[in-house]
């Protein structure tokens, strides 16, 4: 919820986790270590659009 607000400028509630991705069980290229990637699904809640550090737009598909 941290990383939302501060690369979107939105507020969010955490709602389900959809997904959990294990790089050692999917057949990807090799790693120079292992993770995780998690999928979330999450609900605005608050805030509006604004560009961080990292983002230069916030936008939807």
């Amino acid at each position: 919820m941290k990383e939302i607000k501060e690369e979107s400028g939105y507020d969010v509630a955490y709602k389900k986790l959809i997904a959990l991705l294990d790089t050692n069980k999917h057949p990807h290229p090799p790693l120079p270590y292992h993770y995780y990637k998690l999928f979330i699904h999450c609900e605005i809640i608050g805030g509006h659009a604004s560009n961080g550090v990292e983002t230069n737009d916030v936008k939807f598909f």
